[in-house]
Formats: structure tokens, sequence, C-alpha cells
């Protein structure tokens, strides 16, 4: 065991800073369907009083506080002369006031469109999606066809689907066609005769949606489609017939769009199905037709693109990709003029987050990564070679204090906005002035006292002593970074007999997490203080699978997921027993999502060790998650069925013991209510007897003023029964 350093820490429930004004609202004014209910985001302000008892605050004009509907975002084309924007599934472009034409005309009419939702002024507006597929909906919810939106369920990365072209000339859009996706019934319980919202939830191993990519062109309102699905053999050359059908098939995922400089092609990062083989392509954008292939990537496990490819300024060739091909995600030259020059430009055991610009010159690339330790994000930049074959020079970092930075750059890319936290720091930001790629001048704006110094003078809210280190993971080579939470009321390391005190282990251990990190306390939450603060020792582990240690780190857990996570979590029970201060006796476990899941699994596959367990939105089954990320770590389950047979819990239900909490929100369309409902159907059958809890109107978690009655839930139950 390594130790890297404590801290000290005050708990909140919300990691909010406690209001000093408002009015304390009545129960009656807190309490959903009631008619005296109010809303207001503001409720989040929460606090405690010197007993640790929970305060709320409303402003004073709570009442007025009330939902509005949503707006629709528009993004403006790069010369200023249009907007595209969604209206619910649907996909327009509108001319920006003072560029319509008086000879304008609209292909489809959209005077159909929702009024509260429309913008206050439309000049000239032109539907791009089709209205009558639009709104074949049969029930409310989802419509089957989708336009210029997120595809895949969020995965690789994607985060809309509308792509102006540099000069804002053409608009490449998502097309995801549902229509063939088994629909998946989210029940409304507030109408007094329930209704029904139906959403398309593409199981692992069956049908998935199919996507394509359209170009708008404003000024003649047509659209074509990129023949993504019709790639010539002859044209792939490298391809085996077996790859090149897979990126035919119109399942494939649509990746990582970006547009070349020139306007006149698209780049997209296409993968099969089964996640194993990607293909840079390039696209005519005035004919859709596949011109070739820039390079591929394959993995015997998967490959996940998560970037799009970054065009050089003042070059309409080369651009920069990231990659994990060499272990970690790095940097790397392409020249799209030649599909077999590359050059690596970061190489090293870190991982590269993020691209955040290059100066207009083209001389420096700005980026973010973790660097030295896997714990912190900076940002670095890098001097780019001027030929592809010249020696790259090593990245100069830009942020020089350890922490967690967030950045921001100004267009000329002169000065950085950092706001950054460590273990010590609540926050600070600064202003980094920038000369040669190398920061020449820090101006610190702000620096954020300590929001819970005013605590320390009272014993209830005295801060826990937070420990952070590392212990060997199950394979006795690699190092899992720890954080521990120790009781406020006991001199737990002084005290020559210090009382022994029961632990919470919170985890989540899946891919694209990490919970340490050396963010303010070392990213601790404020319910884990709040819960040592009860007595209670917390514990938390980034197991193997987690985030920001590389591919292998991750990739541990395909094809198997629970196990090698499982080991892992158990190095850390031994190094809790081994504690003097800990009752070995009485260890619970708690967790979210993935880490819902692997509370179930813990506490199914090691019921000597867990004596609670707390679960939120759990995939308690595999086989009923989604595609894209389900299919990514576990193949289907017509390949991989000893892998979806050891991990599905509802065939387990029989080796619960102790006392298992699940939670599920009503609204739950990324992990269905469906798993937890078949989990108490078996348990009932296997004569096991596990809690349940639903929060209505939520989604994949409880947020809002709803959220201090789950943590409050949660702490009770650990009480008692832990």
């Amino acid at each position: 065991m390594t130790l890297l350093g404590t801290a000290s820490a005050q708990h909140t429930v919300l990691d909010v800073t406690p209001a000093t004004s408002g009015i304390e609202p009545t129960m009656a004014q807190l309490t959903p369907g009631n008619p005296d209910y109010l809303y207001a985001a503001s409720l989040l302000n929460t606090y405690f009083d010197e007993q640790g008892e929970f305060h709320y605050t409303l402003p004073a004009d709570a009442k007025d506080a009330q939902p509005q509907p949503r707006r629709p975002r528009g993004e403006v084309s790069a010369d200023g002369k249009w907007t595209a924007l969604n209206v619910g599934d649907r996909l327009f472009v509108e001319c920006i006031e003072g560029n319509a034409s008086t000879t304008d005309a609209a292909t489809h009419d959209a005077s159909t469109t929702d009024a509260a939702a429309a913008p206050v002024s439309s000049p000239t507006r032109y539907e791009v999606s089709d209205p009558t597929a639009a709104s074949d909906s049969p029930d409310e919810g989802q419509s089957p066809i989708v336009w210029g939106q997120s595809v895949h369920r969020n995965e690789f990365g994607i985060d809309g689907g509308i792509f102006w072209s540099p000069k804002g000339h053409l608009l490449a859009f998502y097309r995801m066609d549902q229509s063939m996706v088994g629909r998946y019934p989210l029940t409304q319980t507030d109408p007094r005769e329930a209704e029904v919202k139906w959403i398309y939830y593409p199981m692992a191993g069956m049908t998935s949606h199919q996507v394509t990519l359209g170009i708008f062109d404003p000024d003649t309102r047509q659209t074509l489609y990129l023949r993504t699905n019709q790639k010539p053999a002859d044209r792939c050359p490298a391809s085996t017939a077996e790859q090149l059908a897979s990126l035919n098939d119109p399942e494939h995922y649509l990746t990582n769009i970006s547009w070349c400089p020139d306007e006149r092609h698209l780049l997209i990062a296409e993968l099969n199905r089964r996640q194993n083989y990607m293909e840079l392509n390039m696209y005519d954008a005035a004919s859709g037709d596949f011109v070739r292939t820039l390079f591929t990537e394959t993995s015997d496990k998967y490959v996940e693109p998560k970037h799009p490819a970054r065009f050089l300024p003042g070059s309409d060739s080369r651009f920069v990709w990231l990659s994990e091909r060499d272990g970690y995600m790095q940097a790397y030259l392409y020249d799209a003029q030649s599909s077999a020059s590359c050059l690596q430009l970061t190489h090293g055991q870190w991982d590269l987050s993020d691209i955040v610009g290059f100066d207009p010159k083209g001389k420096y690339l700005y980026f973010t990564g973790t660097g030295e330790s896997p714990l912190e994000s900076h940002l670095f930049s890098l001097a780019l070679p001027r030929s592809m074959k010249a020696k790259v020079a090593a990245p100069t970092r830009i942020t020089t204090v350890p922490g967690v930075h967030r950045i921001k750059m100004n267009d000329q890319r002169t000065q950085v906005y950092d706001t950054y936290t460590n273990h010590t720091t609540p926050r600070v930001c600064q202003l980094i002035s920038l000369q040669g790629g190398r920061p020449s001048k820090v101006e610190v704006l702000y620096t954020a006292p300590d929001p819970y110094a005013a605590c320390d003078a009272h014993p209830a809210l005295a801060r826990p002593e937070v420990e952070v280190g590392t212990i060997k993971a199950a394979d006795g080579v690699t190092d899992l970074y720890y954080r521990l939470v120790k009781p406020n009321r006991a001199l737990c390391t002084d005290n020559p007999a210090p009382a022994k005190h029961p632990v919470i282990v919170y985890l989540y251990n899946g891919p694209h997490a990490q919970l340490v990190t050396e963010g303010y306390q070392w990213g601790l939450p404020g319910w884990d203080c709040y819960m040592a603060n009860r007595g209670y020792v917390v514990f938390t582990i980034d197991g193997r699978g987690s985030d920001n240690r590389g591919i292998d780190f991750e990739q541990t857990i395909w094809h198997n997921l629970g196990y090698n996570e499982g080991l892992d979590q158990m190095e850390g029970v031994k190094f809790l027993r081994s504690l003097p201060y800990v009752d070995p006796d009485r260890i619970g476990i708690y967790g979210w999502s993935y880490g819902g899941f692997m509370t179930t699994y813990m506490k199914l596959n090691y019921p000597e060790t867990f004596k609670v367990g707390v679960c939120g939105g759990p995939v308690l089954d595999w086989s009923r998650y989604e595609v894209m990320y389900g299919e990514r770590y576990m193949g289907t389950p017509d390949d991989n069925p000893e892998g979806y047979g050891a991990n599905t819990m509802l065939q387990q239900t029989q080796k619960l013991q102790g006392h298992l909490l699940i939670i599920h929100d009503d609204q739950d369309g990324t992990v269905v209510p469906q798993m937890s409902w078949q989990f108490l159907k078996n348990c009932v059958a296997s004569g096991t007897y596990p809690d349940f809890l639903m929060y209505m109107n939520h989604e994949h978690n409880v947020r809002g003023r709803d959220r201090v009655h789950l943590l409050n839930n949660i702490a009770r139950y650990f009480d008692e029964h832990l």
C-alpha cells in the first residue's frame, strides 16, 4: 500500500454552497402532488444545522420559479447566415433575420411546429426533415425517424447531430431510423388513467437502428444522403470481404463526423457493429459517393473512436487524430492526400483527453491530458512538425499547479481561462497568457474560500480525514488508487484501542468513470463526508475497468463484466480489514448504474463479506441492456453465452443474503426498470427478500429536491441494517 496524502473535508449532502437567505418551505411545499407543492431549482441550496439535521431554503419568489418549456437550441453557420435547430424530432434551417431573400420559399410547411417550442422570430424557415415521417409515431414518445440529433445512444463521443461545414455553406446531419427497433414502454402515472410513453430501445443482440448522414444545401434547399452502405469493393482494397460487408451493414456505426476545410469532402469514422474494426472514410459532399479509406484500426476486443479528425489551420489535408492503438489515447498527424502518411505526435503511458485547438497559424496543438498522474488533468501545447518526417518535440505542460484543470481558450490561442481544484484547493480561476506555446504570464482572478471552514467549530460537522493511496490489483502488479474517509469522531490511527466502525464501499468501477481524482478533497462527494460524520468509514477504489489508465486497464473487463472488477474490490476489502478501526463484520456497499450492477454482483457473489447493499439503476441482466455499450464490452448473447450467463443477476437471486435495497426510476430509459422488476419476481420465486424503492418522474438518477429524499433513504438504510 502506498499513501499519497491526506486531507480534511467537511460534509454536506450535495456539492452546493449552503443557502444564506430565503424562506423555509413547509413539508407540503416540498411534497410532489400536494396542492401547495412548489418548483424551484434553487432547492438544491441545502444545509445542515449544528446537530446535522437537514434544512432547505427557497428564495422568496420561489412561487414564480416554474419550469419553462425547453426552447430549441440552434447551431449557427460559420458565415452567420443560417441557424439549424431541432424542434422535437424534426430539423429546420432558418435564415437569420437580415439575410432572407424575398424570393425564398420553404420546401416543407413548418406551420405545425409547436408554437411554445418554436423560436420567437422565424423570418424564413426550411424543414430539412420530412414532416410526414416525423409525425408517424403512433403513441406519445419518440418518433420512429429522428433528424439532426445525437445517435447511437450517445456512445463514441457523439453529443449532437448537426454539423455545419467550415464556411457555413452546407449542413451535414444525422438521420436515425428507429422503426425496426423494439419499443419499450415507460408508464406515466401522474394522469388519473396512466399513460404510456414509448421509447426505442435496441437490446444486445437484437435489431438496432439505422443511421445515415445527410447534407442539406440551404441555398438550393436540396438534400442528399451519403452512400455509407454502398462502398464498392474496388475502392476498398485493404478491406476483407467480411470487413467490407460489416461496414455496408445498415446497422454499422457512423461516428465522429468532420468536414474537410474545402467543404468538398467529409470524414466519418465508421465502425462495424461488432466494434472491432474501424475505417476513417472520405465521402464526396456533392455526390454522396464513397471516395476512399484513409486508414483502419482493428482490435481483438474493441475499437472505440471518441474524437473527430481536427484539421490544422491553413491546411486542407493535414489533421490530428486521437487513438488508443498503442495502449493509451495519443495524438497522430495524418495527411488526407496520402493515406500512408502518419506521424505519432505524443507518446507515453498516459491518456490524452481532448483537443482544445490550434493557434491560428497551425504551429501549436493544444490538448488536455492526465500527464504524470492519472488523477490529474492538465493543458499541454505541442509544436507541430512542418513535415511528416520531422522529429516531434515533447509536449509542454502549461498548467503547472497539480490538480484537475478545466480549460477555455480564446480564438487566437493567446490566453487560457483556467479553473482548477486540487485536494487542498476548492477553486482557483486564473488567466494564463501564452507566447510561443508557453505560459508567459499567470494572473489569478479568483480564489474561492474554503466553503466548509465555518463548520470546523461544530463537533457534529467537523471535517473527517481523507486518505488517498494505492494498493495492488488482484493481478499483483497493477496499482489501484483508493480514497478512504475516516470517521471524524474517532482518532482512528492514534487511539491505541480505537472503536470499530462500519464501512460503506462506494463504487462504480466501470468504463468512462473515475471516482478518485486530484480534485478538491480528492474528488470526495458530500454524501461520503456526511456518512463519515455519522460514524462510518467510506471507501472507494477505482479498480481495473475504470477510466484514464489506458486501454489494457479498461479492457480487463471484456466479455466478463463484474469478475475482475470484483476481484479488485475484494483487494480493497483485504486492505480495509487490516485497519484497526474497521469492523470486518459490518461492511456495506453502494453504487449506481454500473456501480449498481457491481453492488448487486458483489452482494450475491461475496455474501459473507457484504452485510448490506444499496444499488441504484442497476444493470441486472446485460442481455436487456442497449446494443452499443453492451455489445462493446460483452459481445452478443449468442456469441458470448458464458459471459452473459455468469453476470446476469436475474439467475442468482437464490444467493441473496442479508439486506439489499434496489432503487430504480420509473422513467429510466438508460437501464430500463424491467430488470429490477424481473429481479424482484425471481427473488419471490427463490424465497429471498430484497427491499425496493422507486422514484417517480425521474430518469437514470434522482435529481432536484427529490435527491434529498433519496440520500436520506440510503443513509437510513445503512443506519438500520449495518
